[in-house]
Formats: structure tokens, C-alpha cells, sequence
């Protein structure tokens, strides 16, 4: 009896093996997420980061992938009500001290957030490295949602930029989220990224820490720092949903800095200052940049709808 269970189960084994995660690949997004929580809800409860967050990279010869698990003290309906907004992404992302300006847009029938990236001090959005994004809701439902940005070109040789963004309701207080950033690169840029690491970011770290007990440094260090930066934008911006329309900006900017000053070591750059009064500026950059584009989109669309008018005779 037991021989012909184990000849009907072999081939069932065989398979899994040759496919691993086989099942989990059936699983929806929501059910996969829903376990993801599970198996990691004691250890972003215990933790040294006083945040409940669980960071974990990966970096192969051809992709650095970061991911940052945590639980926001919001409601699920606002925080999916922002992942569904071009918009409030391109506030998020202004965040980071990197980031000189973000917009959304339309192209080709889809949503594009266009960022502009350069160095830590201020420039102006014609100054900086053009990223085009394209943002897509790919779920939202009651209780899960999930976002992907996406860009197949950036600098420094990278391609194939992923951020991706998904939310759980966990009660009606509280919502468990994963930010990921991703990017791909070859030999060439690999050389470029890891001779800044060794130069002028030498004494840069990451959050994970290796067999010895040290923080992780090189490619995997950055992609843990800009992920943990993103993952804060968010949480500042939905922290401060309550301030005036006007001022939420500035209060959100004010509450990603203090945020980031948590971990010094990883994510200190610029004195507070500095950074608030860059984004100030940034912050005017980015509202007249998306001016401009709204005129052209409505530019655009006024020149089909004439192109596409019938004729009268």
C-alpha cells in the first residue's frame, strides 16, 4: 500500500522540485503578501531601527534588488487612496535629497512620472538626470493594493528601475507595506558604481549586516539606503495628511528628515537646514514644471480633438 502512494505522489514531488515555488506562484498577489506579513510580523515588531520595519537586500552580478517591510499607523483607505495618485507619488518621491523635481504625465496612453535625479545640492530640474517612469495601478481592492514604477533606462548605464509599492489593511488603524527598488546594470556599470563605492562612498553603509556582525557597504548598502529613504517618504506623507493643503508638503519634508536622522549612519548627508531649504525650492520647481506639462498635455489633446473634428461642408 504504501509503494503505490509513493509511485502516485513521486511525480507530484519530481515536478515541485523542477518548479520550485510552484505553489506560491498561485497564490494572488493579496494572499502572497498576506503571508509574507505572517512570517515576518515578529521581526518587524523586534527590532533595533525603534520603527516597526524588516530590511532585506539582494545583489547578484546583474541586479540589486532592496525591500522594505513595515507597518504604517494609518488607515488602509488613505494610504491606497495616495498609491492610486500619480500625483502624491510625485510629492513622495521629492522627498528624497536626491530627487530635483517629479511630474506625471501622460504618454502613449500611460501614466508616466518623469523624475529628475542629481547629487544632494540643489539644482533645477533642466540640470538634473531625466528618469521617465511609468506607473501602473496593477491592484486595489477593499483591503490590498499594489503599484509598480517602472523605467527601462537611468543613469550611470542602469536599466530596468522597479519601485514597487503594496499595502495590506491590517485593521482599520493600522496598514502593513513593502516598498522594493530594484535596477539592473552590466559590466561597465557595475565597474562605474563600484569604483564611487570605493572612492567617495567608501565610508557609506547599509542596514543589513554581514557574517560578521557589520553593516553591509558597496552596491547592496546603497540599495538598502535609498529603499529605507523611500519607504520613509511614504510614511511622512501619509503621517501628514492632517496639515493644511498648503503646508503639507513642508510638514511631510520636515517629518522625512527627522525620520531619516534615526539612522545617521546610513542616511545622514545634509543638516536640516539645508535640506528643508532645498526642498522649498524644489518643491516651487516642481509645481511650475507640472504647469508646463498640463498646458502640453491639454495643448496635445485640443490639436487631436480639432485633427479629429468632421468637416463641414
Amino acid at each position: 500500500m504504501f509503494l503505490r502512494l509513493f509511485r502516485k505522489i513521486l511525480p507530484a514531488v519530481a515536478l515541485a522540485c523542477v518548479i520550485p515555488g510552484m505553489a506560491a506562484a498561485d497564490l494572488s498577489h493579496k494572499e502572497a503578501f498576506d503571508g509574507r506579513y505572517r512570517d515576518l510580523a515578529v521581526q518587524i515588531d523586534a527590532n533595533d531601527y525603534g520603527l516597526p520595519l524588516y530590511i532585506e537586500s539582494e545583489e547578484t552580478q546583474e541586479k540589486v534588488d532592496g525591500d522594505v517591510y513595515g507597518i504604517i499607523d494609518q488607515p488602509y483607505a488613505a494610504i491606497r487612496k495616495i498609491a492610486e495618485s500619480p500625483g502624491a507619488w510625485c510629492d513622495i518621491i521629492l522627498l528624497h535629497l536626491n530627487v530635483k523635481s517629479a511630474v506625471h504625465h501622460e504618454q502613449d496612453n500611460r501614466q508616466i512620472i518623469t523624475v529628475f535625479t542629481d547629487s544632494k545640492k540643489y539644482k533645477r530640474p533642466e540640470e538634473a538626470f531625466q528618469v521617465d517612469y511609468r506607473y501602473d495601478l496593477v491592484e486595489s481592492a477593499a483591503d490590498y493594493c499594489l503599484v509598480t514604477l517602472k523605467a527601462p533606462e537611468a543613469p550611470m548605464n542602469t536599466q530596468n528601475h522597479c519601485i514597487e509599492f503594496e499595502a495590506l489593511e491590517l485593521d482599520d488603524k493600522r496598514t502593513f507595506v513593502h516598498l522594493s527598488y530594484s535596477y539592473e546594470y552590466g559590466s561597465l556599470a557595475r565597474a562605474v558604481i563600484t569604483g564611487y563605492m570605493n572612492t567617495k562612498g567608501r565610508t557609506k553603509v547599509g542596514f543589513s549586516q554581514d557574517g560578521r556582525g557589520k553593516q553591509g557597504k558597496g552596491i547592496r548598502g546603497a540599495i538598502e539606503r535609498n529603499a529605507v529613504r523611500y519607504y520613509l517618504a511614504i510614511k511622512a506623507h501619509t503621517d501628514t495628511l492632517g496639515a493644511p493643503v498648503e503646508k503639507h508638503f513642508a510638514r511631510s519634508a520636515g517629518m522625512w528628515f527627522d525620520l531619516a536622522e534615526k539612522y545617521p549612519r546610513q542616511l545622514h548627508e545634509m543638516d536640516r537646514e539645508d535640506y528643508l531649504a532645498n526642498k522649498e525650492k524644489e518643491s516651487c520647481n516642481q509645481v511650475e514644471l507640472q504647469i508646463s506639462y498640463d498646458r502640453r498635455e491639454t495643448a496635445k489633446k485640443l490639436a487631436v480633438d480639432e485633427a479629429n473634428r468632421p468637416a463641414v461642408n
